[in-house]
């Protein structure tokens, strides 16, 4: 997604010689229009104010240039929009169809996730469908927690696998 501004109609045309006012504004979309989520997710208002606080100090940091202010405002947003539109992906796939065995292993991967944080907390993270609600958290900490979870997940079961095939060839001899 990108954060758009629809620069102004040029000078001397029809909607100016109307409005005459000889302003030159455009049009700077935020929230849904930019961004928009399932509706049960809860956060499309959440990341609408968040643009809106957002762009709001950018203005008062840039003196109210908006042509300074929105890539600035682009920029600062920019990694947050991206991961919730991730997170929309990873934490809450069935909103988009998927198959059975697709919520199967979602679902296995949620209980996972819960269990080995409450057993290893310090290691491994809630899965991020709990994070997103618990709030408090950027959305791009959030994901970057999601992803160092996935991370040793996979090392976890690399090695399990490994110690696995060791202990198998050495109980056929070939070890």
């Amino acid at each position: 997604p990108r954060l758009h501004y629809l620069p102004p109609p040029p000078h001397g045309s029809e909607e100016e010689k109307v409005s005459g006012s000889g302003s030159r504004q455009g049009v700077v979309l935020l929230g849904d229009s930019c961004h928009c989520f399932p509706p049960d997710i809860g956060q499309g208002v959440n990341s609408a104010l968040q643009d809106v606080c957002v762009l709001d100090h950018t203005l008062e940091r840039c003196g109210d240039d908006i042509s300074v202010a929105l890539p600035e405002y682009e920029s600062a947003r920019m990694p947050d929009v991206k991961a919730l539109v991730r997170l929309v992906q990873v934490c809450y796939p069935w909103q988009y169809g998927q198959s059975p065995l697709g919520k199967t292993f979602w679902t296995f991967n949620f209980v996972l996730r819960m269990a080995l944080q409450k057993v290893l907390p310090k290691i491994f993270s809630a899965h991020s469908f709990m994070l997103v609600q618990q709030g408090g958290d950027s959305y791009k900490s959030i994901i970057q927690a999601a992803d160092q979870t996935t991370h040793r997940i996979r090392l976890a079961l690399g090695a399990l696998l490994l110690g696995t095939t060791l202990v198998v060839l050495k109980l056929l001899g070939v070890v």
